[in-house]
């Protein structure tokens, strides 16, 4: 599977590979998913927050995208709802995945379709 990744760039090997993060936590996965459909990169307004599967992308790649947050609140979303009060997130400082209240404070990273 291959994700695009929000501010991206070529990568040597052909991969694209994020830059950076949107630039602000959101407090739900719905005002999220909004920012990421609203956003206009470059010219490219494919962006979307990625599901629970894609994030998992995201962190076994982390590495190589890089500028991920590893100190603090390290969570992201993901545009997957776990309950219709929570959705689905990953803990980029070390992999845990779960489910966080939608009202939590989480990073996004948005990716192309």
């Amino acid at each position: 599977m291959q994700v695009r990744y929000f501010h991206y760039r070529l990568h040597p090997h052909g991969t694209v590979r994020a830059v950076r993060d949107l630039g602000c936590r959101w407090h739900a996965p719905y005002t999220a998913a909004v920012n990421c459909e609203a956003l206009n990169e470059n010219g490219h307004t494919d962006w979307y927050l990625p599901a629970y599967n894609e994030l998992g992308v995201l962190y076994s790649g982390r590495s190589a995208i890089g500028n991920f947050i590893f100190a603090g609140n390290t969570a992201y979303w993901s545009s997957t709802e776990s309950s219709s009060g929570a959705a689905n997130y990953v803990r980029f400082s070390d992999g845990l995945f779960g489910a966080l209240v939608k009202n939590t404070n989480a990073n996004i990273r948005c990716v192309r379709r």
